[in-house]
């Protein structure tokens, strides 16, 4: 892939114009792209990004490097390179298709950017913990899709250029990166800087024994960056999210800088989201610029509409956004869990778990399975299978199925359900006589010396160290409700050399765990054992979800998918659905800058409450 001129004006004339401006909705059409105007082109560069996990600002700033965003370009430097994403090395039976088919062509260029990202034709350095959704954590992939060669070394090389040492800006991800520091995030260049990498000669390694090989070698494969300089992608929210807005941002009366500022935040505000990301439509508000477009600023932003105090509809620029808090809600429990679904499994999973959604206790002694399957845990009533339940599963496509617990508790009528979605899928079933027996029994399905022990009739401790039980395949063992062990558990639980004790003595008594080598955590109540486990059993630091601390439901899926993005898992209080003195003190000392909730505002209201944590910091 190799850099094609940056035309702006030809782009503009060539891609621009009136715009009917798609916002996303474009479908899977595959026209010529002549049919394009330039806002459906960026719709359509953001949303095949998004199925990529890539974020869009990269992918729209790489198409321009590429094109100029004009799909007509071939052979932009001699590489053969077709289209808008100037793809090479194409079978002849595809080279048509990438000339007229636009969005198969940009399909098929962010699958190789995709695939650079993810090591597949050789592994890259990586940058912090390699998040996809951070945007300089695709720098080397962005390298790679031009070519890892020496002209690309972030730094000159050659002890005969008068430069050697100094950072390499004419390198293709040096300028791709700038285009989106420029159109993306709107830093003015003379406020622009490099990211700081840090890089040092020796990183990198050039074959000098061999002139005819230019490619570019990485002898240091791991970066890390301050988190200050990494911006995360907001070109990838959705209807719903709730979000930061940047010092005084404009709301404006649509989607376009050109258009009147409504009204400005006050210092940092917090919105709700009320749409999809939308394309930018400067081309169509500027009526001075009439049909002269060159005079048009290159924007690659998305906007999105929120309500204002007053009710009214306004726009608020993806680069006048942080992302904040995610609120992951249905109107009810098993609506909740498909959201959730949905959030972590956005391509389907192989193995789904299936709990009831009315009984807490073997939903959250299979979070551990479900993170061992990589497979969401959705929620089923007793006998009948919800018909949003019953559609997440036609959309995860999975091969099998995990029941949790016995036929009294999931009945075979919801197994006939799950049958008439495919007849051939895979159906287990973990139950016991009790949710003491389906907790050992899937036990058995996880390997680890470690096991943890929790009161079987209330779940907010077992709920709260469900992430971390997960995230290490700590099997979860449930105490009766005088916070003793059956006989069974005893025999299972002794085999284990150490055990994390959740609760008091009066939930878990000194009786359960005689013998046994143990560490306990617990605080006065469910919310000081809930900040005793986040602040000992150390999870990740970018990312945080929250859950009532009154009423199990909308958490119980929420566990899986925290312990699949390293997070701990909060509780709020029922009065004013708050969060604890203790539990503001231990976020104000951790790094969050990302939070999930489980469950609608009516049960967890918490956005002021993480607005203070973020703004002392």
């Amino acid at each position: 892939m190799k850099k094609g001129l940056i035309r702006l004006v030809v782009a503009f004339l060539l891609i621009s114009g009136v715009g009917n401006g798609l916002s996303l909705v474009t479908g899977e059409m595959n026209v010529n792209a002549a049919e394009f105007s330039y806002n459906e082109i960026s719709d359509i560069l953001t949303e095949e990004a998004i199925k990529r996990e890539i974020p869009p600002e990269v992918a729209k700033a790489v198409a321009l490097m590429e094109s100029g965003w004009d799909q007509s370009a071939m052979n932009e430097d001699g590489d053969g390179g077709i289209g808008i994403m100037q793809v090479t090395n194409a079978p002849q039976s595809e080279q048509d298709r990438l000339k007229n088919d636009l969005r198969y062509n940009i399909q098929r260029g962010l699958d190789i950017l995709n695939d650079k990202f993810e090591g597949k034709a050789g592994k890259l350095p990586t940058v912090n913990d390699n998040d996809r959704d951070v945007i300089e954590s695709w720098y080397f992939a962005v390298l790679a899709y031009n070519g890892q060669k020496q002209v690309n070394s972030p730094i000159y090389k050659n002890e005969d250029d008068e430069k050697f040492g100094e950072r390499n800006l004419e390198a293709y991800q040096e300028k791709v990166f700038k285009d989106i520091y420029s159109y993306s995030l709107l830093v003015r260049e003379r406020n622009y800087e490099p990211i700081p990498f840090g890089f040092e000669v020796s990183d990198f390694k050039y074959n000098t024994e061999d002139p005819t090989d230019t490619n570019l070698y990485f002898e240091t494969t791991h970066y890390e960056l301050p988190e200050e300089v990494l911006h995360h992608s907001t070109q990838t929210f959705k209807e719903g999210n709730i979000v930061f807005t940047a010092e005084g941002a404009n709301f404006r009366a649509g989607p376009s800088t050109e258009t009147k500022s409504l009204a400005k935040a006050d210092g940092r505000e917090v919105v709700t989201l009320q749409s999809q990301p939308l394309s930018d439509k400067s081309n169509e508000y500027n009526t001075a610029a009439g049909d002269n477009l060159s005079e048009m600023p290159l924007q690659h932003l998305a906007w999105y509409e929120v309500k204002l105090e007053d009710g009214k509809k306004a726009f608020i620029a993806s680069a006048d956004l942080l992302p904040l808090i995610h609120r992951l809600s249905g109107s009810d429990r098993y609506e909740t869990s498909v959201a959730i679904s949905q959030e972590g499994w956005p391509n389907g999973a192989d193995t789904i778990v299936l709990a009831r959604g009315d009984a807490f206790p073997d939903a959250l002694a299979g979070t551990p399975l479900a993170y061992q399957e990589d497979g969401p845990l959705l929620l089923t009533k007793s006998s009948v299978l919800e018909k949003s339940t019953k559609d997440e599963l036609k959309r995860l496509n999975a091969n099998k199925v995990i029941i949790l617990g016995s036929e009294n508790a999931i009945s075979e009528n919801v197994v006939k359900e799950i049958k008439t979605i495919n007849k051939n899928i895979t159906i287990e079933r973990l139950g016991g006589e009790n949710r003491y027996d389906t907790a050992a029994i899937i036990s058995a399905k996880l390997s680890s010396d470690t096991a943890v022990l929790a009161y079987g009739h209330k779940f907010p401790d077992a709920l709260s160290i469900a992430p971390y039980a997960a995230k290490n395949g700590y099997p979860v063992f449930l105490t009766d409700s005088n916070g003793e062990l059956d006989n069974d558990t005893k025999a299972k639980i002794n085999s284990f050399d150490k055990v994390i004790v959740v609760g008091g003595s009066d939930v878990v008594s000194t009786n359960a765990v005689k013998g046994l080598d143990y560490k306990r955590y617990a605080g006065e109540d469910r919310y000081k054992t809930n900040v005793d486990i986040n602040r000992n059993l150390k999870m990740g630091n970018e990312r945080a979800y929250f859950a009532t601390g009154y009423n199990f439901p909308d958490a119980l899926s929420g566990a899986v998918v925290a312990a699949k993005n390293d997070a701990p898992l909060f509780l709020a209080q029922k009065p004013g659905r708050d969060l604890t003195d203790e539990t503001v003190t231990l976020l104000k000392e951790q790094s969050f800058d990302q939070f999930g909730l489980f469950g609608g505002k009516d049960v967890l209201d918490v956005e002021d409450d993480l607005l203070d944590v973020i703004l002392s910091r």
